[in-house]
């Protein structure tokens, strides 16, 4: 399958977060014209698969198409839409990934009436989901329809967690700054089409003004590793406070997991270019990254 070829891409690359799966990796899958038993057949390749992204601690999500309408009037498309989320979270099960592995939709459509619209998705995530589909559900606040304000709405009858859409919020929103709605979505947790193309000016004030928050970042972007590689180092140089220096791939994982540590320590002594230009991959040198773990807050404020 090719999800094996891009996972290995990735970890090469040194993108361990947010992977999307595609809707399309069993084509037609809830579709009546889809005569096999796909999860027999695939078996051990989805296995093999999902042991691939556990062993790697992969950040693994899928966002069905906007066909998937479990707010709808119409019975018949609720049933269809049922049937697809299920198939999504069956290829998930079946690569045994836990909870973790997220399904996000949209709210869906108005229909004349935004409150019973939200009301009746309130109403069939509770009578319709199966547990272990509902155990992945998170909702995102779209650009034109449902804000972070109305998913909150869904979340406080639910306990259904948001993905919040920053560019979508930007769109849409209740005069909630970004910081405000993120923490608010946060809290909720256990314009247009998308660019082609990261814009990397924003992405790094993004990153900047977010630095104290915790939280995985997905780029749902149309060019895909191209705009990772460039947006990959913004993240990793802010997280020591050096937007000039050279991160070595290899090295993102330990100064995502220790930046923050490492900055909390004032008895040790070295600099941050150091710690980041050590960049062979043998435990001998990763502990190496450990004991250059110094005084961080006088190198970076001097």
């Amino acid at each position: 399958m090719f999800t094996k070829k891009i996972l290995e891409y990735n970890i090469q690359h040194g993108f361990y977060f947010f992977f999307r799966i595609s809707s399309q990796t069993v084509p037609f899958a809830s579709h009546s014209i889809c005569t096999i038993d796909w999860a027999k057949h695939f078996s051990s390749t989805l296995r093999q698969i999902g042991q691939y992204i556990k062993d790697n601690d992969c950040r693994i999500s899928m966002h069905p198409d906007q066909f998937c309408l479990i707010n709808a009037k119409d019975v018949n498309i609720i049933n269809k839409s049922i049937a697809e989320l299920d198939y999504h979270c069956r290829l998930l099960d079946e690569m045994d990934l836990d909870s973790n592995a997220k399904i996000q939709i949209h709210v869906g459509g108005v229909y004349g009436d935004k409150k019973a619209s939200m009301d009746r998705f309130i109403e069939h995530c509770k009578t319709k989901l199966s547990d272990s589909l509902r155990r992945r559900f998170v909702i995102e606040n779209d650009d034109r329809l449902f804000s972070v304000k109305d998913c909150l709405y869904i979340h406080e009858h639910t306990c259904i967690p948001i993905l919040f859409d920053n560019l979508h919020h930007a769109c849409l929103n209740n005069s909630e700054t970004m910081i405000e709605a993120m923490k608010q979505c946060f809290a909720a947790r256990p314009n247009g089409a998308h660019a082609d193309h990261v814009d990397e000016k924003y992405f790094e004030l993004f990153i900047r003004e977010t630095c104290d928050l915790q939280f995985d970042i997905m780029l749902e972007i149309k060019d895909k590793e191209q705009s990772a590689i460039l947006a990959v180092p913004y993240a990793a140089r802010e997280r020591v406070h050096d937007q000039s220096i050279d991160i070595d791939p290899a090295n993102y994982r330990y100064i995502y997991e220790n930046a923050q540590h490492l900055q909390d320590e004032h008895d040790l002594d070295v600099t941050t270019t150091e710690i980041v230009s050590c960049a062979d991959e043998s435990d001998q040198s990763r502990r190496k990254l450990v004991e250059l773990s110094r005084d961080f807050k006088k190198n970076t404020n001097e």
